[in-house]
């Protein structure tokens, strides 16, 4: 395959990601494998360094709702 297409497709997947979380996994990555990872891999590293950011998003998601609501314990 050729360089240019294999990185504009990987770019391209790219772009749907934070840009702290792409750039740390693509960086980190040498750490892990001395192999090019594949797209499964790396997506599957992301969405490891981006579930304890989308749980915080939750959560704050959770105590405005029950606040809008006027609930007092919320978990």
């Amino acid at each position: 395959m050729e360089p240019e297409l294999l990185t504009a497709g990987w770019l391209d997947r790219l772009r749907n990601w934070p840009a702290d979380v792409a750039l740390y996994t693509l960086k980190d990555w040498p750490s892990r494998s001395k192999w090019w990872p594949s797209w499964f891999e790396i997506e599957e590293a992301m969405v490891a360094r981006l579930a304890p950011r989308k749980a915080m998003l939750k959560a704050m998601q959770v105590a405005a709702r029950a606040q809008l609501l006027g609930w007092k314990d919320v978990e």
